[in-house]
This record gives C-alpha cells, structure tokens and sequence, in this order.
C-alpha cells in the first residue's frame, strides 16, 4: 500500500503546518466528530505504530527545529 499523502499533512490543507500537529492533539482528546483526521496514514508519523500524543509533537518539532532533528516518519 502506498499513501499518495504528505506524511505529517493531517488535516488535509495543503502543506504540513502547526495545525497539523494541533489537529492531532485534538481529535485524539475530543474525537473525530469534531476534529477529523483527513489522512491516518499521514498522522502516525513519530516511526511508532499508532496515532498518539508524540505525532502531534513530533510535528511541531519538526516545523520548529528541523527535519534532521525530528523527522517525520510515515510508513
């Protein structure tokens, strides 16, 4: 299976961007209803299996510090 999305680009606007990583915080404490994740394969992207709090900070630090430091790993 190959995902034609942008790994850490959750919440379907273009480009991975701080509410991508908010979008994660969200929907994992409020629920999908109200903060729906566009592309699951796209918001697991910390290289651990499942959606959980570290995706969302993995791409905040990404956009603060770097793709070297904290990559975004989607597989």
């Amino acid at each position: 299976f190959e995902n034609p999305g942008t790994c850490g680009d959750v919440d379907g606007m273009p480009g991975v961007t701080m509410n991508d990583g908010r979008q994660t915080f969200m929907n994992l404490i409020y629920g999908a209803e109200k903060y729906p994740i566009n592309d699951y394969w796209a918001a697991d992207c910390d290289g651990s299996l499942g959606i959980t709090m570290n995706d969302g900070r993995q791409i905040f630090m990404n956009l603060i510090y770097g793709e070297e430091d904290y990559p975004l790993v989607c597989e």
